[in-house]
């Protein structure tokens, strides 16, 4: 059933009376499927309504309904269709202060939807909320009805999102974000964060929990950085860590509790000040297994160790050690007489895996080729 309403100033002019309540109340006089539905209505003084058979929504192939209170315009009109001006503060309910509302719907049990909006046009947003106060633009309840639901607050969903009837997205009672169908959600940005977490400075819990269910190969959390800045960037402020890699477990036995891969660089180690340790290697074990292994598979030094100003410690990718004290003196071990086969500076020290007696230690005392071994 359909009312066409004749409109109500928005704004009376100061000391005028304000516009009484508008409210419609619908009443069938025909079948329940007919066309011959009409409409009484209680109207407000200088307010018109008239009764217009009932129709289906033109075009809309989602759900045929009947309209039982029908608004419209043209493609020329200006203005809103409906209008409703709410003024009221509630204080003038004794029962229930507060309670007084613009519209107000109830939806009963085994009823369908109370509102559906249905989006044809490209030309703007179905739905927009201008919000001037100081108060929420839209706030959801999950409350106890002493009538449909005591002794419990309501089971339903915050928040359901559909795409071609299968649900992608949802916000459930409990706040546990539910994702469905194969769309993965995304936060975009163009200018500032895409994504910010903030906690309560009096909540010491866990700001976020990222769990992964499933006992696949694919990752738990993931970081494409397609930028100049820094992939993941953790500022520590507080005295806990900045960071803490826990696998302890029988099911991480032989895998790297970490891996770290660069082009040409690895991982770097700072402090800022002198009263700790920049890196400590901890092997909790009693087996067999090493505390640290450095594999290299290039030309250049295994080890290097420095001060602020030169080397101090070396070791080649051979194994032998060429600087010591941030002198280039060669240790290093072979088998044969070093003479005329190892180039080092003199100082050097030579180790014979299969000499004898004054032949097993050789020290370098003259030249810097690969003369002047001495063995001792």
């Amino acid at each position: 059933m359909s009312a066409i309403i004749a409109p109500v100033p928005s704004c009376p002019a100061a000391g005028a009376i304000r516009p009484r309540t508008i409210r419609l109340a619908g009443r069938y006089t025909g079948p329940p499927s007919g066309p011959n539905l009409a409409v009484t209505a209680t109207i407000a003084t200088g307010v018109a309504a008239t009764g217009i058979p009932s129709q289906k929504d033109a075009g809309d192939t989602f759900k045929g309904v009947t309209q039982r209170l029908n608004f419209g315009d043209t493609a020329a009109a200006k203005g809103s269709v409906v209008n409703v001006n709410h003024y009221g503060d509630g204080t003038g309910n004794t029962a229930s202060p507060g309670q007084t509302y613009g519209l107000d719907i109830h939806n009963y049990p085994g009823s369908q939807s109370a509102l559906v909006i249905h989006q044809y046009s490209s030309l703007a947003r179905a739905i927009a909320l201008d919000n001037t106060g100081t108060q929420p633009m839209v706030e959801i309840h999950n409350t106890q009805n002493l009538v449909l639901n005591p002794g419990s607050d309501g089971t339903g969903d915050f928040i359901l999102l559909r795409d071609h009837g299968t649900a992608v997205f949802r916000i459930d009672k409990d706040l546990v974000f539910r994702l469905g169908g194969t769309k993965v959600p995304t936060f975009l940005h163009t200018a500032a964060k895409a994504l910010s977490v903030q906690t309560a400075s009096g909540y010491n819990g866990d700001t976020m929990d990222i769990t992964k269910a499933g006992t696949g190969s694919g990752n738990g959390l993931k970081v494409n950085n397609s930028g100049t800045g820094i992939g993941v960037y953790i500022a520590q402020t507080g005295a806990g860590k900045a960071l803490q890699i826990d696998a302890n477990t029988a099911s991480n036995a032989g895998v790297f509790t970490s891996l770290i891969q660069g082009y040409d660089y690895g991982p770097s180690f700072s402090t800022a000040a002198d009263s700790g340790v920049t890196l400590t290697v901890t092997k909790n074990g009693t087996g067999a297994g090493a505390v640290q292994q450095i594999v290299n598979k290039g030309t250049g030094d295994s080890l290097q160790l420095r001060d602020a100003s030169a080397q101090k410690f070396t070791v080649s990718a051979v194994g032998g050690i060429t600087v010591i004290n941030g002198v280039s003196v060669n240790i290093i071990a072979g088998t044969g007489s070093p003479e005329g086969a190892r180039s080092a500076p003199v100082g050097s020290v030579y180790l014979r895996s299969d000499g004898g007696a004054a032949t097993s230690l050789y020290i370098k005392e003259t030249g810097t080729g690969n003369t002047g071994w001495v063995a001792k």
